[in-house]
């Protein structure tokens, strides 16, 4: 998927294959992490129904980057500072 940023600093995901609707459809009400492509590391994670983003603290990406679902459950833990986007 391609991460497009919005004019308020948020960013809006552009999903781009099946598979990744598929994928967050399968996972109801969930946080799903997601990475830079070709990356292990995860930089944030997209909500499977309102696909709103948040990025892990120190996580920068540029406008329009591509970034893909990554496996594993969510790695965010409550009281960890974030950048909802």
């Amino acid at each position: 998927m391609r991460l497009i940023r919005q004019n308020d600093g948020s960013y809006v995901p552009q999903l781009t294959t099946i598979w990744e609707v598929e994928e967050l459809a399968a996972r109801p009400d969930a946080w799903v992490p997601i990475c830079r492509v070709g990356k292990v590391e995860t930089i944030g994670e997209i909500h499977s129904e309102t696909l709103k983003i948040r990025l892990y603290p120190d996580s920068q990406i540029r406008n329009r980057e591509i970034v893909a679902l990554a496996s594993g459950p969510s790695t965010f833990e409550e009281g960890q500072t974030q950048t909802e986007q």
